[in-house]
């Protein structure tokens, strides 16, 4: 069942809902036109039954009339055969009585009948009328039969309903009954009315629905705009889309709020191409300032070769003068042990001479 209703639209289940809700309430009006005819026949049953026991009481008198001595029991009996064909109501109406011989002893609107056994009368259906009538009286004391029967100055059988009464002081059986064919009347009266007002209340909600069912499949396809608009931008990246809004339900909120966050993304988009610009250009001018870099790098790589020679020659030289410095150094010590002995040498010739000048002396003063 689920799955059913999944596979149906939107649309389709609106009107099955709009269709399940006419049919229920068709059927609730049905039952309730059921219920109302069947209340108007328990009403037929109870008026004839009431109607019945009337014209039993009035049996009843004219017995009491004969039991008390007042009348003999012909008369009594002729007295109430009267009364009972006198009797009306509705008009037209009428009592019959008959006994339990299936003879009819008093019918005011069949005189004919009278004196007559009827126990091979038979309605349109084939229940035989008089037998029923014996055998309900005999078996129950009182009780209905249903059977159809023409009405008065017609040959079309029409259903009837009929409540009969034993009087057993004479053996009588005292019945009445009611057409149905009137209540059938109100009935398919009652059913053309209220067909006609579950009509109107169908076409108002019907047109309620219709309204509602629009006013959600316009969400809906908000929804479906939706998403055909993200579909073409995951297709094409094309950010400038916008989806219809129009209302102010949640699927418009999203509408709206789905178009802010398309500006949004394209805003940063666009300043992320404004930034990757900059950044080109920026990228331009460091290659161009790299490429200068690069050529002085490699001058200064020349510079620092040549500069490299310069510092092997001085370092060259350095060695060589290293060299004669050591051998300078040696011939300079070499001076200096010769200086010392020399020294120490003219140290001992300044001895001897001072030596001697002291023996000039005193040999001068001796020849002196």
């Amino acid at each position: 069942m689920t799955k059913l209703l999944a596979a149906l639209s939107i649309r389709a289940r609106v009107m099955l809902l709009l269709a399940t809700g006419a049919l229920s309430m068709l059927l609730l009006l049905t039952v309730n036109l059921h219920e109302e005819r069947k209340v108007m026949l328990q009403d037929r049953s109870a008026k004839v039954r009431s109607l019945t026991e009337s014209a039993h009481a009035l049996l009843q008198h004219y017995h009491a009339q004969f039991a008390q001595g007042r009348l003999s029991e012909a008369d009594a009996q002729e007295q109430a055969k009267a009364a009972v064909r006198a009797l009306r109501y509705d008009s037209k109406e009428y009592f019959w009585i008959n006994d339990l011989q299936h003879v009819v002893v008093a019918h005011p609107m069949r005189p004919e009948f009278e004196g007559q056994d009827k126990s091979d009368v038979a309605d349109h259906t084939g229940k035989m009328l008089y037998q029923e009538i014996v055998r309900v009286a005999r078996t129950q004391g009182a009780g209905f039969v249903d059977y159809y029967w023409p009405r008065g100055g017609n040959t079309e059988p029409i259903a009837k309903v009929s409540y009969v009464s034993l009087f057993e002081p004479w053996g009588w059986v005292i019945g009445t009954g009611l057409y149905l064919d009137d209540v059938d009347a109100m009935f398919w009266q009652s059913v053309r009315r209220t067909g006609l007002l579950v009509a109107g209340i169908v076409l108002v909600v019907g047109m309620i629905v219709l309204f509602l069912a629009r006013s959600i499949m316009r969400p809906v396809h908000a929804l479906r705009d939706l998403g055909t608009v993200m579909q073409d931008i995951r297709e094409d990246g094309n950010l400038a889309r916008q989806v219809a809004v129009s209302g102010d339900d949640e699927v418009s909120e999203i509408g709206r709020s789905f178009n802010a966050l398309l500006e949004t993304v394209r805003s940063s988009i666009e300043e992320v191409n404004a930034s990757a610009l900059r950044v080109d250009t920026a990228g331009t001018e460091l290659s161009a300032r790299t490429g200068e870099v690069r050529a002085a790098a490699a001058r200064q790589a020349e510079d620092a070769a040549n500069a490299a020679v310069a510092v092997e020659e001085l370092s060259t030289s350095v060695a060589q003068i290293a060299d004669k410095t050591a051998e300078a150094a040696a011939a300079a010590r070499g001076a200096g042990e010769l200086s010392a002995r020399g020294e120490a040498q003219m140290q001992e010739v300044a001895v001897h001479m001072n030596r001697l000048a002291e023996t000039v002396t005193r040999a001068s003063g001796t020849i002196e």
